[in-house]
């Protein structure tokens, strides 16, 4: 089936006539690369919005996230646990470090890693040792978790904190989906250590690629810094302390984001709107979704079910030219990862898995783009539950 011209696609960014004449005027400076003020300027902006110390300007929020476990000092030999539902590169960075990526389920309810599994993995898969806590099975010391804010909400954070502190684990958050989303009155992105963002072109506030390291450790932040810098020595041509990366984001990247900063907020509200609208629409018929509970704050980015048959969905929807995905594949179900310890008990990521569709989410969705998208679920949705 070929792309029409009218599809509305699953997350657009919300580019405006405003945002042009400002980032022309940046251009017209003539900082486009890594150097020059856009890049400072645009971390001031976002630590203020999320209300952080530091934040630190990367290529990418995967880049964010590789330099984050590099400047805690996390390596080989070292578990770093994540939610087995989640997109690839979360567990991808693990790997770069040579670090052990152990993998934990999700709860049904709010899809976030379930912190029971959690607690029995650590008391019961591991014991202790005057280097930290060890594995059992595999041997190696678990220093960190990574906590992923699917889809923008934002699972329990302060029991996940009081988890880390009793057995002495690093907190990371990848916060790349849910910028803006708020729990206990308090941002994503500012619950653990170090967090990331991410920038890419469907996200809420794009830099069409970027991503930014969130930290209220000033010697961490110094790090990160650093490395992100090929691990150049300040005030030194050629001199550098560390192997490092070049992962700073160009000042053209950053010019972009400043000139949509201001709209943001604005595009949030839309976006919550919007989910309440999809729940409206699709909970009376049997769909289910994400349970927020306190985090009703989510930034809803992007706005997904769960069908009972999501194919037949997505293929209704393609047919009237309006895009729709499934969710990630579970990190175990991935090639990478099927000899990576899986801790699960009823292995609720595959069936999210099965039966999850993400919807069209974009924050300018026009009520036009609405009817065709309300009109369109309803006759897919009529379909199903007539056949038996």
């Amino acid at each position: 089936m070929g792309i029409s011209s009218d599809l509305i696609p699953l997350s657009a960014p919300v580019i405006i006539p405003e945002m042009l004449t400002d980032l022309n005027h940046r251009l017209a400076s003539g900082w486009v690369s890594t150097a020059g003020p856009a890049v400072r300027e645009f971390e001031q902006a976002l630590e203020d919005f999320v209300g952080i110390g530091h934040g630190i300007a990367t290529q990418s929020g995967t880049a964010a996230l590789h330099v984050s476990l590099v400047a805690l000092g996390l390596g080989p030999g070292d578990g770093i646990i994540v939610p087995d539902l989640t997109f690839i590169a979360t567990a991808n960075t693990v790997q770069y470090i040579g670090a052990t990526p152990i993998l934990v389920d999700v709860k049904a309810s709010d899809w976030q890693m379930d912190l029971d599994l959690l607690e029995e993995y650590l008391t019961h898969q591991c014991h202790s040792t005057d280097h930290g806590l060890k594995d059992s099975h595999t041997g190696c010391i678990v220093r960190a978790v990574i906590a992923v804010h699917a889809l923008g909400a934002i699972g329990e954070m302060n029991r996940l904190q009081e988890i880390c502190q009793t057995h002495e684990l690093v907190l990371i958050e990848d916060a790349a989906q849910s910028l803006g989303s708020i729990r206990d009155s308090q941002s994503a992105g500012t619950f653990g250590e170090i967090a990331t963002l991410s920038f890419n072109g469907n996200k809420i506030l794009t830099t069409g690629g970027g991503g930014m390291v969130l930290t209220n450790n000033p010697e961490l932040a110094d790090r990160v810094r650093l490395l992100i810098n090929q691990a150049k020595i300040p005030g030194k041509s050629y001199d550098h302390s560390d192997v490092g990366y070049n992962y700073r984001m160009p000042a053209i990247n950053a010019a972009l984001g400043l000139a949509q900063m201001p709209y943001l907020a604005e595009w949030i509200q839309q976006k919550r709107i919007l989910g309440q609208r999809y729940r409206a629409l699709l909970e009376p018929m049997g769909v289910n979704f994400q349970q927020l509970g306190d985090s009703k704050h989510s930034n809803h980015w992007l706005v997904t079910g769960r069908f009972q048959d999501p194919i037949m969905v997505q293929e209704a929807l393609e047919a009237a030219s309006i895009m729709a995905r499934p969710l990630w594949t579970p990190l175990h179900q991935q090639a990478p990862y099927q000899d990576f310890p899986f801790i699960t008990r009823d292995r609720i990521s595959e069936t999210i898995h099965g039966e999850a569709l993400s919807l069209p989410s974009s924050a300018n969705l026009s009520e036009d783009q609405w009817q065709r998208i309300e009109s369109s679920l309803k006759r897919a949705l009529a379909f199903t539950r007539s056949t038996p």
